[in-house]
C-alpha cells in the first residue's frame, strides 16, 4: 500500500485518467451491447466506451477539486475518483472512479474511496451514496463498493426501451 500515493487532480493527469476511464469501462459497454442489441447500443452509444473520455474532461473542467488521483512509486497515475458534495441534504456521491489494472497495485480502488470518505466528511456530508449497474459488467464495480462499506438500498431501477 506504501506504493500508492493519493493526490489532488492536476491538469497533466487528464489524458491518462481519460485513457484509464475508457479501459475500465470497455466491459460495461460490451455487456450493455449484449443486453439490449447491437442496434439500440449504437444509437445510444454510438463511440462505446470512448463517450466515458469526454465525460472525465467535462468533470475536469467543471469540478476539479472534486477529482483525486492515485498514483503508483513512479508518479505515474494509476486511478481516479470523481464525487459531488450536496450541502443541500449533505449527501456526497462517489462518482466516475477506476483503477488500472495492468498497474498490478493492490487496494488503488480502496485507498481512492477512503479519501473519498475523508473529503466528504470534512466537507459536513452525513452520508455518501455511490450508483452501478446491476448487470455482469458492473459486478467488480459492486464487490469494491461492500468491501469499502456500501449497504446496497435493494432499490433497483430498470430502463425500458421500444423500437418505434
Amino acid at each position: 500500500m506504501s506504493e500508492i500515493t493519493i493526490r489532488p487532480f492536476k491538469p497533466e493527469d487528464l489524458p491518462r485518467l481519460q485513457d484509464i476511464a475508457v479501459r475500465a469501462w470497455i466491459p460495461i459497454y460490451e455487456e450493455r451491447k449484449r443486453l439490449i442489441g447491437e442496434v439500440l447500443f449504437n444509437q445510444l452509444f454510438p463511440t462505446g466506451s470512448e463517450c466515458k473520455r469526454e465525460q472525465i474532461r467535462a468533470f475536469a473542467d467543471q469540478t476539479p477539486e472534486h477529482m483525486i488521483v492515485a498514483e503508483d512509486g513512479e508518479g505515474c497515475p494509476v486511478g481516479f475518483a470523481t464525487f459531488y458534495i450536496n450541502q443541500e441534504n449533505r449527501i456526497g456521491t462517489l462518482c466516475n472512479n477506476a483503477v488500472d489494472k495492468t498497474s498490478g497495485l493492490k487496494g488503488v480502488g480502496q485507498a481512492l474511496y477512503a479519501e473519498v470518505f475523508r473529503r466528504l466528511k470534512a466537507a459536513g456530508m452525513e452520508v455518501v451514496q455511490v450508483n452501478t449497474g446491476l448487470d455482469d459488467g458492473h459486478a467488480p464495480a459492486r464487490r469494491a463498493y461492500i468491501r469499502a462499506g456500501f449497504d446496497p438500498a435493494g432499490i433497483e431501477s430498470v430502463t425500458y426501451y421500444k423500437k418505434l
